[in-house]
């Protein structure tokens, strides 16, 4: 069946049946570093994102950067030689994508620290971004951190990066083990220290805490601990997120992305329902007395 189309496309006239499947190949191989991103990056690699809306996006961004791949006869790349080109560009992606990968995962870290200190470790359930099963504290800084990521134009960033990545290190070029190596020891290392930054203010709340639970108890032995001391770990530990949350918010998206919805000029619909409610609200609040009359008042008796 192969063998008679095969000869059917060579007896047609115009068609070099070599020069198609070169350019076939080329297509591929430029979609290969793009796609090895999309399927580990934590954004576009989730699990609720469909395999197929990730390999279109992948064909569709290697048509962009098939202009930078070098020209291949056939012969090069069904060799050796196109084989190791290919697991190069898999590895360019994979490396790109699990950095980043890492880098998030600095909250999750954060958060199962969180919740193991204040008293939270047991709510747990499956996280629909990674598929683990992950305390609930987690999953809601690694969801306000993807949220933070969308707002300041990550993933856009991230794309970029990927397609300049074309341009500074070209198909075909050399690349070292160790550069990729090195880069994922950095990211770990960011990991762990960004960790340590988010939940050390947490860490010290709750130890100052327990400081005061110890005295109180060494004062009045005849409490109930567990009556006081637990809620209270609970509910600072909460307060104490939050107020992380707001510090995260006000660094990464900065004064201008939160008072966005507050501008006048601001066109976008939701600022523009807000604006509406607030209208609505104050003419509740102060009706209009033109043209309405004051109903009688009922005598009591």
């Amino acid at each position: 069946m192969l063998g008679m189309a095969t000869s059917q496309l060579m007896q047609m006239p115009g068609v070099d049946l070599q020069l198609v499947m070169t350019m076939l190949l080329q297509y591929l191989l430029s979609s290969l570093r793009i796609g090895a991103f999309l399927l580990s990056a934590p954004l576009f690699g989730a699990r609720w994102l469909p395999l197929q809306i990730r390999i279109i996006m992948a064909f569709a961004m290697g048509a962009a950067v098939v202009g930078f791949v070098p020209v291949m006869d056939l012969n090069t790349l069904t060799s050796s030689t196109g084989i190791v080109l290919i697991f190069i560009e898999i590895a360019i992606g994979l490396t790109a994508g699990l950095t980043l990968t890492i880098w998030f995962a600095a909250m999750l870290l954060a958060g199962e620290k969180i919740a193991s200190s204040s008293g939270l470790g047991y709510a747990a359930q499956v996280d629909p971004t990674t598929g683990a099963n992950t305390p609930v504290v987690s999953q809601i800084l690694y969801l306000f951190l993807l949220v933070i990521f969308i707002s300041v134009d990550g993933h856009l960033i991230a794309i970029a990066t990927m397609m300049e990545s074309y341009r500074i290190l070209p198909v075909g070029s050399p690349v070292a083990p160790d550069v990729m190596i090195a880069a994922g020891i950095g990211a770990a290392g960011s990991m762990f220290l960004s960790a340590a930054i988010i939940m050390l203010p947490i860490a010290m709340v709750l130890l100052m805490i327990n400081v005061t639970v110890g005295i109180i108890s060494r004062s009045a032995p005849t409490l109930n601990l567990f009556s006081f001391g637990f809620p209270d770990h609970t509910d600072f530990g909460l307060h104490s997120t939050l107020c992380i949350g707001r510090g995260i918010w006000s660094k990464c998206a900065g004064p201008d992305r939160q008072r966005s919805c507050l501008r006048p000029d601001n066109d976008r619909g939701s600022c523009q329902w807000l604006r509406k409610t607030r209208t609505v609200r104050k003419r509740l609040k102060n009706p209009p007395s033109k043209g309405c009359r004051k109903q009688p008042r009922m005598a009591s008796y």
